[in-house]
């Protein structure tokens, strides 16, 4: 939220338009559309507009649903998104479906649901986001290489809009929390996409640029760049690779 914030106060600085764009998180999107549009939260089970529910209130609904369903098995099975076990998957979706709905009598949601029930929405084109994806005719995609598949799939929904990406497969950490950097690769050699090298760092020095093309020397060629070192006393600061998509 932060950096969209930041973002937002860089362009009003920088541009002359009068209008400006909106800079939004993945989840602050879906938040916005959840509370703008009724047909939306209602195709999740939302009357009002649900809080967001926070750690602790979510571990005491999750301890009832668990109770509701008499399960057994611990949590980490129950959150296992790996799991080839018929059992313990028949009583994920148990799981998953009562806490649900203790979530929506309760008018809460979880950043999961918040995020990945809209874009199902948006994947499935239900006929609740139709008008939305009309609305956006250009999207742009900061850090893309920390995006899941979900999220891609949610971006490539709106048919209609010109997207404009911007990411560097080699400073993707984030797998742990369902980040795929084989997304951001697999469009550095697609013909359809319109690729940009940003070789200039406007924020480090030209011996930080130097450990990083040696520590990223392993990296296909296919995505990666040279990076060397602008003014240190620039503000902007641009990433490795863009990819624009007619």
């Amino acid at each position: 939220n932060a950096a969209a914030d930041n973002m937002k106060q860089r362009f009003k600085q920088s541009s002359e338009m009068r209008s400006v764009p909106e800079f939004r998180t993945f989840h602050s999107f879906c938040y916005m559309l959840l509370a703008k549009y009724p047909e939306i939260r209602q195709a999740l089970g939302y009357v009002q507009v649900p809080a967001i529910a926070d750690e602790s209130t979510q571990l005491k609904i999750e301890r009832t649903a668990i109770q509701q369903c008499g399960i057994k098995i611990s949590m980490a099975k129950l959150t296992d998104a790996a799991n080839t076990n018929p059992m313990i998957d028949f009583q994920q979706q148990l799981f998953k479906k009562a806490k649900a709905r203790l979530m929506c009598s309760q008018n809460l949601i979880d950043f999961d649901t918040l995020c990945y029930g809209v874009c199902k929405l948006f994947t499935s084109d239900d006929a609740c986001v139709r008008v939305v994806k009309q609305t956006y005719k250009y999207i742009f995609v900061d850090e893309f290489q920390d995006t899941d598949r979900r999220q891609y799939e949610f971006v490539l929904a709106f048919s209609k809009a010109k997207l404009f990406v911007v990411g560097d497969a080699v400073q993707a950490i984030y797998a742990f929390r369902g980040a795929d950097s084989s997304i951001i690769k697999s469009l550095a050699s697609d013909p359809k996409w319109t690729t940009y090298r940003l070789t200039t760092n406007y924020r480090s020095t030209q011996d930080i640029c130097d450990k990083a093309n040696a520590n990223t020397a392993h990296a296909d060629m296919s995505y990666r760049v040279f990076i060397h070192s602008a003014s240190a006393t620039t503000q902007p600061v641009a990433e490795s690779h863009t990819f624009d998509f007619d």
